[in-house]
């Protein structure tokens, strides 16, 4: 009969007093439980945080109480696909409705300002104004190239979602 080796007499010698069959096997369970509830939390909190954020500005016409909304919803592993509306509805969290709202598309799509009744906007290219968008505010589109909208970006005077 052949001498066992070192790795042959380990293997066969009965671990007691350190780890016997049960006990090894509730340690790999419990391990493999534990392993699971993390990665369910990671996929959880990965889900939640690629869901989208909205953001919403209130403007407020003083004489006539008349109220618009510039809102925005962002998604995306990193936040960068965006929708922009200029809405007369007040829900915050929002499906563009392209009979109501003035919908624009694209990460900062306008700068602006507001005057009295009028809101100015800054736009690379202007979005259409739906029959159904009924306020008494006077929505002025200006189409600029890129650098002076970078130009603005830098001056107080305008502003941005």
């Amino acid at each position: 009969m052949p001498r066992p080796t070192a790795l042959h007499v380990f293997y066969t010698r009965p671990l007691y007093g350190i780890l016997n069959m049960k006990s090894l096997g509730i340690l790999i369970i419990s391990i493999i439980i534990v392993l699971a509830v993390v990665f369910l939390v990671a996929v959880s909190n990965l889900a939640d945080s690629m869901g989208p954020t909205y953001s919403q500005v209130e403007l407020v016409y003083e004489k006539s109480n008349s109220k618009l909304y510039l809102k925005s919803k962002n998604w995306g592993v990193t936040g960068d696909s965006q929708l922009t509306v200029i809405s007369t509805d007040n829900e915050p969290e929002f499906e563009a409705d392209s009979t109501a709202d003035i919908i624009f598309h694209g990460l900062s799509p306008f700068l602006y300002q507001v005057r009295k009744d009028s809101l100015i906007l800054f736009v690379r290219k202007k979005a259409e104004i739906p029959n159904g968008f009924k306020t008494n505010w006077t929505i002025i589109q200006n189409e600029i190239n890129n650098p002076e909208m970078m130009e603005y970006r830098t001056s107080p005077a305008y502003r941005r979602m």
